[in-house]
Formats: C-alpha cells, sequence, structure tokens
C-alpha cells in the first residue's frame, strides 16, 4: 500500500423552405408522384434520405466572436490568468505509452503532488489548496489516464480553486475508468489548443482506480463517463476534441456545460449519452457533433435547461428501445431536456431514425422557445415536442416526422415570427397542440407558416395572422406547392419530400391581409384563387381525425373534419 498525504492505494440539410417575398430554397430532387399517403422518406415516391450524418471534418469557423470578458470569471479562464494570460502554476503531464511524465513549476510544486502508476496519474493537492493553476496534456498512451484534485478537503464540495486543462495534441485511452476525471471542488476550463487534435476514450468495464483520498473509495466518487466533471465546464481554444464513451456517457458533467466560441467537439460514439449534464447546457459557439447508434441513447440530455445562442451542432441518434438505469424501457432522443429549451442563434441539426415509439429529434420536457437560429430536425416520432409551450418568435425552423406530428405541443403554440416549415407523417398534425380551445391554444400573430400532414390542428380565432387550411392538398415531390398575391410575388412556397394525394396543408404569412386575392398553384396548374374575408379560410373537407382549433370538432378517428 502506497502512503500519501491524503490518498491511499486500492486495488442534410433540407431543402424545403418558406418564402418571404423570395425564391425557395431548391426543391428535393427528382422523384416519383405521392400515393394516397405521404409516404416516409426513404420509400419509393419519397424524395428524402432517412440516415444520419456523418461528421464532415470541419471544424469551428466562430473563433473570432469569442471575446474574453475577464469580468466574467466563471466563463473565461483569462479571468483567472496573469496579465499575459499565463499562469504561475503549472503542471505538464506528457504521456509515452505505458509511461507518463510530470514537470511542475516551482509555484507548483508548493501546493500540488502526484500519485503514478504506469500512465495512471492522479494530481493532488500536497497541503494548501490549490490557485490558479493550468495542466497540460500531451503524447499518447494506449493504457493511460488523468484524475485530479484540488482541494485537501474531499467532502467540501465548494472548496478549491478553479482549474485550467489544456489539452495539447493527447490521444489517451483509458483501460481502466474515465480518460480524464475531475474531481475538484471548483469549475473546470477545458481549453483546446489552438490547431491541435486530441482524442479521448474509455474501457467497457470500470476497475478501481489507484489512488483515492484516505477513506475514500470507488463508492464515494461518481465516474460516470469517458471525460468526467463533478463540477461545471467551459469549453475554449480553437482546437479539436474526439471523444468515444465504450462505458456509459462520452462527456457527463454533474454540474453546467458551456461552450464557447472556436472549438470543436466531436463524440463518435457513447455507451448511453454522448452530452450528459445535471445542470444547464449552454452553447455560445463552436462546433459541437454527436452520434449515437446505442439503444435508448441520446445525443445531448441534461436535468436542466438547454440554451443555444450560437454556434454549430449537429446530432445523431440511431437506436431503438433501450433500458435506462432503473431497468425501464426508455427511448432514444436527438435532445432531451428536462427544464427548457431556449434556442436563440446557432446552426442545429438533429437527425433521430430509431424506428420506435418515443424516437423524437428534440424534446422539452416543460416549453420549448424558438427566438432564431436555424434548425433542422428529422425523427421517426415528433421532431420537436414540449410538455407545455412551443413559442416561436425568430429563426427558420424545418421539422419533418416520418411517423407521428412535425411540431407536437401538449400545452400551447405560440408564433409571433420566423420561418417554419413543418411536415408530418399520414393521419399526423404539422403541428400538433392538445385539445386546442379547450385546455390550450394555437396562436399565430405572426410568421411565416407552412405545415403539410394527414390532419390539420388551424389555430384558434384570436390569432391576429390570416391562414388558410387547405385540406384534400394532392402533392408531388416533383411539384412545387405555393401561395402567391395579386401581383404574382410568391408568399410561400415547399416541394414536399413526400408525396400524397390528399394532403392537409396550414398555410400563414405576415403578407395575408384580409380581403386580399390569392392563388394557390401547384406545379404550373392555378389549383385555386383564395379571397381572405376571415381569419381562417378553409380549402376541401378535412378527411382524417377530428380535432382542431378554430372549428374542427373532436370526432376521433375517421370523424369528419370540415368546419
Amino acid at each position: 500500500m502506497k502512503k500519501l498525504p491524503v490518498l491511499f492505494f486500492a486495488a442534410l440539410s433540407v431543402c424545403a423552405c418558406i418564402t418571404n417575398g423570395m425564391e425557395p430554397f431548391a426543391p428535393f430532387g427528382p422523384g416519383g408522384p405521392g400515393g394516397d399517403q405521404p409516404m416516409p422518406p426513404g420509400t419509393e415516391g419519397s424524395t428524402y434520405e432517412f440516415s444520419t450524418i456523418e461528421y464532415d471534418g470541419l471544424l469551428a469557423t466562430d473563433s473570432d466572436a469569442d471575446v474574453a470578458d475577464k469580468s466574467d470569471a466563471d466563463i473565461y479562464w483569462e479571468a483567472e490568468a496573469e496579465s499575459d494570460g499565463t499562469f504561475k502554476n503549472t503542471i505538464t503531464v506528457t504521456y509515452v505509452g505505458d509511461n507518463a511524465t510530470v514537470e511542475m513549476s516551482k509555484n507548483a510544486e508548493k501546493v500540488y503532488t502526484y500519485g503514478k502508476e504506469g500512465a495512471h496519474i492522479v494530481l493532488y493537492p500536497s497541503g494548501d489548496d490549490v490557485k490558479k493553476c493550468e495542466i497540460i496534456l500531451k503524447g499518447s498512451s494506449e493504457n493511460g489516464s488523468l484524475k485530479i484534485y484540488n482541494t485537501t478537503d474531499p467532502d467540501d464540495k465548494e472548496a478549491g480553486k478553479k482549474t485550467k486543462l489544456t489539452l495539447n495534441e493527447i490521444s489517451l485511452k483509458s483501460q481502466s475508468g474515465p480518460a480524464i476525471n475531475y474531481q475538484a471542488g471548483k469549475r473546470l476550463f477545458l481549453h483546446l489548443a489552438d490547431g491541435t487534435e486530441n482524442y479521448l476514450e474509455d474501457c467497457t468495464e470500470y476497475k478501481d482506480d489507484a489512488y483515492y483520498f484516505i477513506g475514500k473509495t470507488s463508492a464515494d466518487e461518481d465516474r460516470k463517463g469517458c471525460f468526467f466533471s463533478e463540477k461545471a465546464v467551459v469549453v475554449s481554444g480553437k482546437g479539436k476534441l474526439t471523444v468515444k464513451g465504450n462505458y456509459k456517457h462520452a462527456i457527463s458533467v454533474d454540474n453546467d456545460f458551456h461552450m464557447r466560441p472556436g472549438p470543436t467537439v466531436v463524440v463518435t460514439g457513447a455507451e448511453k449519452n454522448c452530452l450528459h449534464c445535471n445542470d444547464e447546457i449552454h452553447f455560445t459557439g463552436g462546433y459541437f457533433y454527436a452520434s449515437n447508434s446505442t439503444a435508448g441513447g441520446k445525443g445531448v440530455k441534461t436535468d436542466s435547461t438547454l440554451i443555444v445562442d450560437g454556434g454549430r451542432l449537429v446530432v445523431n441518434t440511431s437506436g431503438t428501445y433501450g433500458k435506462d438505469d432503473n431497468g425501464e424501457q426508455e427511448s432514444p432522443k436527438g435532445m432531451k431536456i428536462d427544464e427548457g429549451i431556449t434556442i436563440n442563434g446557432g446552426d442545429i441539426t438533429v437527425r433521430c431514425i430509431g424506428k420506435c415509439e418515443g424516437a423524437e429529434g428534440i424534446e422539452s420536457k416543460t416549453s420549448l422557445t424558438v427566438n432564431g437560429g436555424k434548425i433542422d430536425v428529422m425523427a421517426y416520432d415528433d421532431a420537436m415536442n414540449a410538455a407545455t409551450l412551443v413559442k416561436f418568435t425568430g429563426g427558420e425552423t424545418f421539422c419533418l416526422s416520418t411517423h407521428n406530428d412535425g411540431i407536437d405541443s401538449n400545452g400551447n403554440i405560440q408564433i409571433t415570427g420566423g420561418k417554419i416549415t413543418s411536415i408530418a407523417a399520414n393521419m399526423e398534425a404539422a403541428m400538433d397542440n392538445d385539445n386546442p380551445g379547450v385546455n390550450s391554444n394555437f396562436i399565430i400573430d405572426g410568421g411565416e407558416i407552412l405545415g403539410i400532414g394527414g390532419t390539420v390542428y388551424a389555430p384558434t380565432s384570436t390569432s391576429a395572422q390570416y391562414c388558410i387550411v387547405f385540406n384534400g392538398c394532392p402533392l408531388s415531390t416533383t411539384q412545387e406547392l405555393a401561395v402567391k398575391d395579386e401581383s404574382g410575388t410568391k408568399i410561400l412556397a415547399v416541394t414536399s419530400p413526400q408525396g400524397s394525394q390528399s394532403a392537409g396543408v396550414l398555410l400563414s404569412s405576415s403578407k395575408f391581409v384580409k380581403g386580399g386575392n390569392y392563388t394557390i398553384s401547384i406545379g404550373d396548374t392555378v389549383y385555386q384563387t383564395v379571397t381572405l374575408s376571415n381569419k381562417i379560410t378553409t380549402i376541401g373537407s378535412q378527411t382524417g381525425p377530428g380535432g382542431g382549433g378554430g372549428g374542427f370538432g373532436p370526432e376521433g378517428p375517421g370523424g369528419p373534419g370540415g368546419r
């Protein structure tokens, strides 16, 4: 047994579009005409490929937007550094095969020491709590790891100081546990050195670590993934980090996760979730890519909130039903967020293609608000789902479900702005809210909206913006559905990725005015001219399920759907 001061040794970008006085995006391309029902993408008569998106090999390009605010020491490590941007306490760990060396600056030697077993390194305080330290990792090992403590009191969850961990061309695979395990009491600044490529991977079964605090065992420490942190993590730099989680999660943080502009993080696989957090996830920039093929796996999961202000996110899941930690059945999700989603910017692409109920693209257990950004979601089940509210004030959103609703709220839907295209499966709704006009409301007060499904949930009559409900619309994958005003200006347009001889279509635009005359054309043929005399103008009769606000009666499946 090794006696230590405080430790001991132990054993596709979507092409359907909405236009607002502009030319539409390119159509989906050649394809056969639709049959009697909308066909799932990937089948004959459909022009959309139902598949995940491979990592494109690109890096984040928004580093210029990363301007450090040194007054915010919770987000910017620069606030902790000296005036020249360096740290007085530096520790460099260099991995070479089954061995690793540790070099400490004179200042760091006063407050830090380490334990070592082959290429498995544990850093811990030798007395006073560590202050303003940078740890630098480099080299390569197929059987190595790093665990970091920075407090002498493991029971004080708020003890210790913030730490900067710089990855500088490190390739680290662990055969015993997490590749990096941060057990400190304050947040970690994870910095990807400019121009570097870094790699982390863990094993399928975890063993006891070589070192723990005296009196502590593996039962006293969480080890939930390849990269694990007890405290908040802030990612910065202009480098790239690739992570593969073989035991549980790829990246697991028991606190907040924040990604600044500049870094690129690629998760190539996880046994459970690619990114798993207990608290808030916040993207202000960077490029985050995740791909998960395991049963019940999630791309992004948090018990708290998700905020996206910028950056690029590409999230894929392709597994089917799995089991949670309690042995209960769980479904895969692209993003599963427990306390609410706010999207203010960024470029988000989500694919959830596992063929099972509940395989949803973006799910919020409370509300989902889109204020900006570009969003492209495709899922087997609902593309977007929220428990209480789906709200759009801006941005460009495309949602497609092959077997359920495009956008589904178990509460209200509110639209005041943005461009929204939502495509649902046969007999399902492009925009669905439970008990419309009874327990919830579907309000359209602005924006450009085009919804296609088997049935239409119309907005409530108190909506400020004029709408057209088009029942029995014949759609082809080779012909554009367009709405033009009296001058011939195209207002709304889409070439559907799946065809139907009797689709339900919802059209609404800020360009619509009372008394205005509008032509609806399919290909080169003018299908009908509509005069908007009411807030909701209906064409044809609904043949699918009843329901829908502002006039559709709740007769149930197969019931009449006229106004």
